[in-house]
């Protein structure tokens, strides 16, 4: 919920923020954060490359989802699912998990 005392700190004007009301499901226990393989490895030029490895299995994208379509059902009953398609392969099976 937006304060309207904080109305004035969003980058948003004012009228557009006013009555904002939104809640955020955020997913932070999988994917990028704990897939294999990770590390950091050194390149045939010398140089370093860290790297993360992308993974979520459809039970993980239903906990996230069930969760996010629970507290909408308290909430007006609107989800909104955001993901990163133009850069992650991987949100491809989170569409198809949540839009079923």
């Amino acid at each position: 919920i937006l304060y309207p005392q904080l109305a004035d700190a969003s980058s948003l004007k004012p009228e557009i923020v006013a009555g904002l009301d939104i809640l955020i499901v955020r997913e932070l226990t999988g994917g990028i954060y704990f897939g294999q393989p990770r590390g950091i490895r050194e390149l045939e030029n010398g140089e370093k490359q860290g790297y993360n490895t992308d993974v979520y299995s459809e039970s993980e994208i239903k906990r996230i989802a069930k969760v996010a379509f629970e507290l909408a059902g308290l909430r007006g009953g609107k989800v909104c699912s955001v993901d990163k398609a133009n850069v992650l392969e991987v949100t491809e099976l989170w569409k198809q998990t949540v839009t079923d």
